[in-house]
């Protein structure tokens, strides 16, 4: 039977779901290989970007660099562009940002759930930030998910 650890790096309601469904522990990343969960289990990295200790015997089912990129908005839309993944537009630099749409100003690269993110009507003064996105007025929002470069699941 396959014994499972999931790697945490904050407090989640969602780990500690998943934690709970799959019978197993919740880690921080600097306990990998000392606590006794991780040992000989296939550790499931939930948003950890580093991991205190890495080795060849550990092998996470999405690996640190995933990650990141999944976690950073920037990092993510210049990956999605380069595989030909229709994003809205985006600019890092004020001055390319079109006045004539709603923009969303992003103060924080890794923010989630809204976090850091100021909405711009036409008219209005952008503020500072290290990326502009053009609003999509949107019905539907969906996530997908990827484990070994393989799609396992998409939820709306």
């Amino acid at each position: 039977m396959t014994r499972f650890a999931v790697i945490i790096n904050r407090p989640s309601k969602s780990a500690k779901v998943l934690a709970e469904a799959l019978g197993c522990k919740r880690v921080r990343p600097e306990r990998i290989g000392i606590a006794k969960a991780t040992r000989r289990a296939t550790l499931i990295n939930w948003g950890c970007t580093e991991f205190g200790r890495t080795g060849e015997e550990y092998h996470p089912l999405n690996l640190q660099q995933n990650v990141r990129v999944a976690k950073d908005k920037l990092l993510f839309l210049n990956v999605a562009v380069r595989s030909r993944v229709s994003v809205p537009d985006f600019w890092q630099s004020k001055s390319e940002v079109p006045r004539d749409c709603i923009i969303l100003a992003r103060r924080s690269l890794t923010g989630s759930g809204g976090a850091g993110i100021v909405v711009v009507r036409p008219g209005e003064e952008l503020p500072d930030a290290p990326l502009y996105t053009r609003y999509i007025p949107k019905e539907r929002e969906y996530r997908v998910h990827v484990v070994d470069s393989e799609v396992i699941f998409i939820q709306q």
